[in-house]
């Protein structure tokens, strides 16, 4: 398999409880996220493409308002190397963390796609589970799938399909939240970025290096 351009360093997905975790409700929600560069502690803007180098290193934080489903997937530079950093529920008030993502050799603009759902996207996770049955060692989430180029490329259509369905809604604006809590020298809070008004979400986030 090609060397994916995102070291991932696999560490298990961190979440913080500050909420009682009710089951999941209709209707639109809210949620916030914050990119996080591990080296500076600190959360960096990603509204516009994110200037970085090689060698920098990154984690995702999310907290949803109510109990939600979430994809985090990260794509190389040249299209070809997909790895699903995370799919599955997250419940209301927990924060989650992603794996540490390193940039490596050879540079370009790595994309992160964040689609955050009130439910499981079936088209979506059957894709994933398709790549996921083909790996011989391992899962996407951990770089190891032995997945098709074919279906790397369809998981990431299903996400620009979903993009285009949703960007004929208008959400709320956003507004800046304070997210985070101590953990593996986490900010005791910091400010990220709030979601409000739609029922999905794909947000994408763009690394130069």
């Amino acid at each position: 398999m090609k060397k994916f351009f995102l070291v991932i360093f696999l560490t298990a997905s961190i979440f913080l409880a500050f909420g009682s975790g009710k089951q999941a409700e209709t209707g639109p929600f809210a949620w916030s996220m914050g990119l996080q560069n591990t080296k500076t502690n600190t959360l960096v803007p990603f509204s516009a493409p994110v200037q970085s180098y090689d060698g920098e290193q990154f984690r995702i934080l999310i907290k949803p308002d109510k109990d939600s489903f979430f994809y985090v997937i990260a794509q190389s530079p040249d299209g070809n190397d997909v790895v699903v950093l995370y799919n599955g529920p997250i419940k209301s008030g927990e924060t989650w963390y992603s794996q540490v993502i390193e940039l490596t050799p050879p540079g370009g603009s790595e994309s992160l796609y964040i689609i955050a759902s009130r439910g499981e996207q079936t088209s979506l996770s059957r894709l994933i589970a398709s790549a996921n049955a083909n790996g011989k060692a391992g899962s996407m989430a951990d770089g190891k799938a032995d997945a098709s180029l074919v279906q790397k490329r369809a998981i990431i259509n299903e996400v620009l399909s979903l993009r285009s369905e949703v960007s004929q809604f208008k959400e709320q604006a956003e507004t800046p939240v304070l997210i985070g809590g101590v953990a593996r020298s986490t900010q005791d809070a910091a400010e990220a970025t709030q979601y409000s008004g739609l029922e999905v979400y794909v947000k994408t986030i763009s690394i130069e290096h």
